[in-house]
């Protein structure tokens, strides 16, 4: 029996049930004290009587009934596996993971999606045709093969190489590939914004352009800015942008692309020099924009414009145009050539060193070229439509491919290519061609190895590409080139 008035001390708490038979508290004093009320370390505690009757209260017993997780399958439940996790044929809701193939779809191209029977868990396998794993499906970084065994695009493809190439354009000392599906993705230098991520951070691997997602046509690079045609005949622009050269009616430079004033559509090609870009609209007619201390705009001035102007005496007619460092020339419907902009080199072929204010036709050249190259030097380079290359301008380390380093006023044959050449591009001291047997070859500077040959020496004269026999077209900056292959990679 437990005294109601007692107090005592414990060393450690216990805890107490009220009995039946008692209707007093017990209370727990860490410090018992005497009658008077002080502390006193002498006075006896006598311990509680504790009866087996007192230990032996039991709780009532909680009454559980049917629950999803007990690995029970219970009324309103189609599973129930016991664990917590989902889609492995029974999720935590107690559901099926699937109950057909529309509930597995996962958005990729590449899978066959499929709701396997009995178990109720998805299949997503990769596709017995090998569809290709495109950015579309968010699946790889660039259009790559599933390899019919794992939906993990291999990494080296993803980092290293490029697929579904449609066409490669280089700047100074960037390049932008366009895709199959339609996106852009760029490499190399980004102090200018010219890769157009939104960020000014050189990239070793190409990385995708910012708003762009699948509706290019065509690109075109500049020393360090970039313009991309788009499917509804639009224009956007993006990188350096200190004389106008992105269009859009200012001078700043963007981080991303934006519009080119004016030119929302009706456009079909374009091109793009040091400082200043051109466009071919769908009548034939030519505009170009940016830098134009050298006559490069084609309007008779040489007042640098921030948006679109027309060039004088081409309102219509012309097929294709390119543009180099600080000129232009077109071919016509005709199959005549014109040009004009700097010429202090010879490279408007017509015997001269005249600049022109205004497009001149160039007679050495008319009636027999099929496309006209041009890059970031002081020279040119023609591809005839027997399949042969001549060049002409400057040719101070060996571009002009004659066997020479003497500047020319007039085309000069390139040694060895007189047929059987489909593709060709110039950079600032180096050229490339591409045969139909899908050899490469290139001539000119080669410090940087940029003839790919594996050595560092100059060749005056075409030398093979290594390692390259199924190419299809060629682009070449200032001191690289690339190669589109005809698997698509790059």
């Amino acid at each position: 029996m437990i005294s109601c008035k007692k107090i005592f001390q414990m060393r450690k708490p216990i805890f107490f049930t009220l009995l039946s038979l008692a209707s007093c508290t017990v209370i727990y004093d860490p410090k018992p004290k005497n009658i008077d009320g002080n502390a006193d370390s002498d006075v006896d505690v006598e311990a509680p009587d504790v009866t087996e009757q007192d230990q032996e209260i039991d709780a009532p017993e909680e009454e559980i009934g049917p629950r999803c997780g007990d690995s029970h399958v219970d009324s309103g439940e189609e599973c129930d596996d016991g664990n917590d996790v989902n889609d492995d044929g029974c999720n935590t809701s107690c559901t099926y993971s699937c109950h057909n193939s529309e509930d597995c779809d996962d958005g990729l191209e590449c899978t066959d999606d499929s709701c396997e029977t009995g178990t109720h868990r998805c299949l997503n396998e990769p596709s017995s045709s090998s569809t290709l794993c495109r950015e579309q499906a968010d699946y790889c970084d660039s259009a790559e093969y599933c390899d019919g065994t794992s939906l993990v695009c291999p990494e080296d493809l993803r980092e290293e190489n490029l697929y579904g190439v449609v066409s490669v354009s280089s700047g100074a000392f960037h390049a932008c590939a366009l895709l199959d599906t339609g996106v852009v993705r760029c490499w190399g230098n980004n102090a200018s914004f010219e890769l157009g991520d939104g960020t000014d951070r050189d990239s070793f691997s190409p990385v995708q352009v910012s708003g762009l997602s699948s509706d290019v046509t065509a690109i075109a690079c500049g020393q360090y800015h970039t313009c991309a045609l788009l499917s509804t005949g639009g224009v956007q622009c993006w990188g350096d942008n200190n004389f106008g050269q992105l269009g859009d009616g200012t001078e700043e430079k963007r981080t991303i692309p934006v519009n080119v004033q004016g030119l929302s559509s009706g456009v079909r090609s374009l091109s793009a020099g040091w400082a200043h870009t051109c466009a071919i609209l769908n009548s034939g007619a030519v505009k170009c924009w940016g830098h134009n201390g050298y006559y490069q705009l084609g309007n008779g001035t040489t007042s640098n414009s921030s948006v679109p102007l027309n060039v004088t005496g081409l309102e219509s007619g012309v097929a294709s145009i390119f543009s180099g460092a600080l000129q232009n020339c077109v071919l016509l419907e005709t199959g005549a050539v014109m040009c004009w902009g700097e010429n202090g080199s010879g490279q408007h072929g017509d015997g001269t060193t005249t600049d022109k204010p205004i497009p001149g036709e160039i007679t050495t050249l008319s009636n027999n070229v099929s496309y006209i190259a041009g890059g970031m030097g002081y020279y040119s380079c023609a591809l005839t439509r027997s399949g042969a290359v001549k060049c002409w301008g400057e040719n101070s380390n060996g571009q002009l491919g004659d066997g020479t380093t003497t500047s020319s006023l007039l085309p000069v044959d390139v040694t060895g290519l007189s047929s059987g050449v489909i593709s060709i591009a110039i950079g600032n001291t180096h050229s490339c061609a591409v045969l139909e047997s899908g050899d490469v070859k290139c001539w000119g500077w080669n410090a940087y190895g940029q003839l790919g040959d594996g050595s560092r020496i100059n060749r005056y004269t075409p030398s093979d590409v290594s390692s390259i026999s199924d190419g299809t077209s060629i682009s070449v900056g200032i001191w690289h080139a690339c190669a589109i292959l005809s698997s698509g990679e790059l």
